[in-house]
């Protein structure tokens, strides 16, 4: 049974100890103040709150959800994306750090900069709003084969006063209409299906699959179609960015290469992982 106590600093508690089952010790305490700090609009952790029966309720259902490995982001409803507050749920993946990293080297890049930027499988928004945020006087479109995706990119544009155009299309199957891009970036599906055993119950139970994964027979399955489609979609001399994974580096660079994109580079995440890979392509 859950705690009856109404004693914030037993509930806290009781958060702790419950969730270091599932978490170390530095994390659950993290995961246990951001819930207590969203949930409680008075708490403090150095005040002893009397707490009311809804915010007991809260509190209840959010760790049965956290011990059923949801993950915190998706219980609060939103995470911080590159100073943005980002709402996420279960139809669209949780914003990484190295997305965020991906979005600050392009927004370093092309600093006050007019650009018409394309984000394929834009999921939450995170990263064609980041680029808005970040570059202002650029106009961005963010395309995703999942309703749900682009309600949520609609959603989060509007919480953010940030204005952008929303797609509904299947990248895989869809002639583009737009063109004339500047810039193309993609965090597409990159995780071969045999991976799945690798990964935390919280990304596997909870996170979209079809955000997630690739069949083990085709893993650059969404980077030949992007290339395919950048051709067709940037201005000569425009630019394609992608988030990959850190074992296709190399495959993802001969794909560029054999297409005729240059002034390829493979970057390494804040972990010295490669994790991005950024590349030109001229019409002549």
């Amino acid at each position: 049974m859950f705690i009856q106590d109404n004693q914030a600093s037993s509930m806290y508690t009781k958060y702790v100890n419950e969730l270091s089952s599932i978490y170390d010790e530095r994390e659950a305490k993290a995961v246990a103040n951001l819930i207590f700090k969203t949930f409680l609009e008075n708490y403090s952790p150095h005040k002893n709150i009397q707490l009311s029966e809804s915010e007991l309720l809260k509190l209840h259902f959010a760790l049965k959800d956290l011990k059923n490995f949801k993950p915190v982001q998706y219980v609060i409803g939103h995470t911080e994306f590159y100073r943005l507050k980002i709402h996420v749920n279960e139809g669209v993946l949780i914003p990484r750090p190295e997305t965020e990293e991906l979005v600050d080297f392009i927004a370093q890049e092309h600093r006050g900069q007019a650009l018409k930027i394309a984000d394929f499988c834009c999921g939450s928004g995170c990263i064609a709003l980041g680029l808005k945020s970040g570059l202002p006087q650029a106009a961005v479109y963010a395309y995703d084969v999942s309703p749900d995706a682009i309600t949520v990119t609609q959603q989060n544009a509007e919480e953010n006063q940030l204005e952008i155009s929303t797609v509904q299309m299947d990248l895989l199957t869809a002639v583009p209409i737009e063109k004339n891009f500047d810039l193309i970036v993609s965090n597409p599906p990159y995780i071969p299906e045999n991976e799945k055993n690798t990964l935390h119950d919280n990304v596997v139970k909870h996170e979209p699959h079809l955000a997630l994964f690739v069949s083990n027979e085709n893993p650059l399955l969404f980077y030949n179609r992007i290339v395919a489609l950048a051709k067709l979609m940037l201005k000569d001399g425009g630019r394609v960015y992608f988030e990959l994974h850190e074992a296709y580096g190399k495959e993802v660079e001969k794909l560029l290469k054999q297409n005729g994109f240059s002034e390829i580079r493979l970057l390494k995440d804040l972990s010295e992982k490669e994790r991005f890979a950024s590349a030109v392509y001229k019409h002549t």
